[in-house]
């Protein structure tokens, strides 16, 4: 599939999908091979007012659990340092 038929399918605007593209591939010589991109469940509609949690289940069964907009920042360097060897 192509990058622009991917794009379209998930709803990914076609020039962030190919700047997360680019960094995976800078990023993938000092990191641990893995997947590069996973799939995310939702089960239900999403509102503003929401008070739903972002769970992220990794691997090993750990289990993160993020109830704010405000944590995603830490989250995701959390993730990252996670994926380098150590």
């Amino acid at each position: 599939m192509s990058a622009m038929s991917f794009s379209r399918q998930h709803g990914v605007h076609y020039q962030t999908f190919i700047a997360w593209l680019r960094k995976s591939r800078e990023n993938s010589s000092s990191e641990v091979s893995g997947p590069a991109f996973a799939e995310i469940l939702l089960d239900g509609p999403a509102t503003v007012n929401s008070s739903a949690v972002l769970r992220i289940v990794l691997p090993c069964g750990t289990v993160i659990e993020l109830t704010s907009r405000a944590a995603l920042p830490l989250a995701l360097e959390l993730l990252s340092n996670l994926r380098r060897p150590c």
